[in-house]
């Protein structure tokens, strides 16, 4: 059902790509309190399209694991906002499901969550975003992930790179 879903989403969202700013994947590791106790680590995957200079939606993929028995596997959308259009702070807002996995059960519940990020721009197309976030169920999560920038130049990052070369 999810691959269907996520098809039927990139060909629906493909025939009007030119009225977004741009596509952006990442991949990043991340602790978070995902565990009964203490920390857990983990990685996840994202895919998101850039609406315009100040706006982003996305989906994210995620798992962790607290290296004992705990793993969890977390599949949300998210709503981003850059709140300065010369600066790449971003502020995010998460919701979805989180499946927990513990001594051969299983058990699901919502996640939600506020997450703030800053896009160090690399190159061209490619970027670095350290983020924290925090929400419920899994309390506190930090993380650093790295993505390519697809489709047109945003015109957020384009700004950034003028304002970094004008300095």
């Amino acid at each position: 059902m999810k691959i269907k879903f996520i098809s039927i989403l990139i060909l629906f969202l493909s025939g009007s790509l030119y009225a977004f700013d741009g596509l952006f994947v990442s991949l990043g590791g991340e602790a978070n309190g995902n565990t009964r106790e203490g920390a857990a680590a983990g990685g996840a995957f994202s895919i998101g399209f850039d609406i315009n200079s100040s706006f982003s939606f996305g989906m994210k993929k995620s798992f962790s694991y607290d290296f004992k028995n705990f793993t969890t596997i977390e599949d949300t959308g998210f709503f981003r906002y850059y709140p300065i259009k010369t600066i790449p702070v971003f502020l995010q807002a998460e919701l979805g499901i989180i499946t927990y996995f513990e001594e051969g059960q299983s058990s699901t519940a919502i996640s939600a969550g506020l997450a703030a990020g800053y896009r160090f721009i690399v190159f061209k197309n490619l970027y670095i975003e350290p983020v924290v976030r925090g929400g419920y169920p899994f309390i506190w999560s930090g993380g650093l992930s790295v993505g390519i920038l697809f489709a047109r130049d945003s015109r957020r990052d384009a700004e950034v790179r003028r304002t970094r070369e004008e300095e």
